[in-house]
């Protein structure tokens, strides 16, 4: 069944939304995180254990883990935001059109990651502040640059304009993902010590944490795109059918 036109921005409304559309799709979530993420799961495995410096990091792997989940994550999110609105328009979402979807607007999503990503890093050095009032306002800037087809700048324009009025909420929803990410932490702080896998340059704990990361920047990214969905019904009185008809 299609969503009914959203009439309201609300916390409750995008999260209960966004995590009833991760949990109703999560064989679709986990197939598109395991195969995005793939490169960096072989890396795991194959990087030797341990690789570390003089002080005991294991700096080699870290390099390649935070690299690889930067630009993978990315990937994952393109791929993500179609197959939410596939779901939202009350459609099966699929792992190959959503991938391809996803791999199609890889470059300005990039294009947008670092750009917003450097903007916010610089605001953060002078205040936290001012790093998260951009953190809000490009926050759906991804979901612009797939779904209408945007290059970097319109994309976080885009995002800026859609944004204002409801930042605060915004926030809030941003509060609750990061406590999500927390308890995911915990959870598999937790399964790692009842495994005995307490060296961080294993491979059990590598692919552990490649996966958490995977489904947890999945989830984000169904948030997001559930949050860019319900702006513009607000904002635009556009509804899902609408918005959703460039994937067609």
């Amino acid at each position: 069944m299609n969503e009914t036109l959203t009439t309201s921005f609300r916390i409750g409304g995008v999260v209960g939304r966004g995590f009833s559309v991760f949990i109703r799709n999560i064989g679709v979530f986990a197939v598109l995180a395991f195969v995005v993420f793939s490169p960096l799961v072989v890396a795991a495995v194959f990087v030797p254990v341990p690789v570390e410096t003089a002080d005991g990091s294991t700096a080699v792997w870290d390099l390649i883990s935070g690299l690889g989940s930067f630009f993978l994550s990315l990937v994952l999110n393109a791929a993500v935001v179609s197959a939410t609105f596939q779901n939202l328009r009350g459609q099966p979402a699929t792992f190959s059109d959503s991938l391809a979807k996803g791999l199609g607007r890889i470059l300005p999503v990039l294009g947008v990651a670092i750009v917003a990503g450097l903007a916010i890093a610089g605001a953060s050095l002078l205040l936290l502040i001012p790093g998260l009032i951009l953190y809000t306002m490009f926050w759906i800037a991804v979901p612009v640059a797939v779904v209408e087809h945007a290059g970097v700048r319109t994309s976080l324009r885009r995002s800026r304009t859609l944004t204002k009025g409801h930042r605060w909420s915004i926030f809030a929803i941003i509060l609750i993902l990061l406590a999500v990410n927390i308890l995911f932490g915990v959870i598999l702080g937790l399964v790692l010590v009842l495994a005995d896998v307490t060296a961080a340059s294993s491979i059990v704990y590598r692919l552990i944490d490649v996966g958490t990361t995977a489904l947890v920047g999945a989830l984000g990214a169904v948030m997001t795109t559930v949050g860019y969905h319900d702006l513009r019904a607000v904002k635009e009185g556009v509804g899902v059918e609408e918005i959703a008809a460039v994937f067609d």
